[in-house]
């Protein structure tokens, strides 16, 4: 019994720290969104970043904490150890995609008329980096004490998200590679 509270208690602080990580993702973005747009860049209407998101994310916090206290999910060593190894290798790709971005990175898609995708760093090897980041944490996090149900839900949330994002984006990238944002782009939300 100890164990499980014990292990409650410091999944409730890995919960709170993603939650403190996600405002200051939110905070960098916001920056570097402000001096994309300075600089002549547009933000593409309906990339899936809005309050859909917003929601997701902050259902993705609360459900993987209620699921552990309510339920009482058993804390597992070695599904312990896979899930960290997991989200260590999240955080470096999603890294990866800040450092090589830079000031381009941004939560909504921002795209600058002529501007070329980005091919270099990690993006030689994965087209979303930060995304395949996103979905591993998705699912990783959980599952640091087992929340299962948690992974399972909102992994399928994100990616279809994610499938809406990816064609908003595309369709952006290409339109700016050809020089042809020049106001926001609407497609769907």
């Amino acid at each position: 019994m100890e164990l499980i509270v014990e292990s409650e208690l410091w999944f409730m602080l890995i919960v709170a720290a993603m939650a403190l990580q996600l405002v200051v993702l939110a905070a960098i973005s916001v920056r570097n969104v402000a001096r994309q747009v300075a600089k002549g860049a547009v933000i593409v209407d309906g990339s899936g970043i809005g309050r859909l998101n917003i929601v997701l994310r902050c259902g993705w916090l609360l459900a993987m904490a209620v699921e552990v206290d309510v339920f009482q999910r058993p804390f597992s060593w070695l599904v312990f150890a896979a899930a960290a190894v997991v989200t260590a290798l999240a955080f470096v790709l999603r890294a990866s995609s800040m450092w090589q971005l830079g000031p381009r990175w941004s939560l909504p898609t921002v795209v600058m008329p002529g501007a070329q995708p980005e091919s270099e760093g990690i993006y030689r090897y994965l087209r979303h980096p930060n995304w395949f980041g996103v979905v591993m944490e998705i699912v990783s996090i959980p599952m640091l004490h087992s929340a299962w149900l948690t992974a399972t839900i909102f992994l399928v949330l994100e990616l279809l998200l994610l499938r809406h994002r990816a064609r908003v984006e595309t369709d952006a990238l290409r339109a700016a590679a050809r020089g042809a944002v020049h106001s926001p782009i609407r497609v769907g939300v």
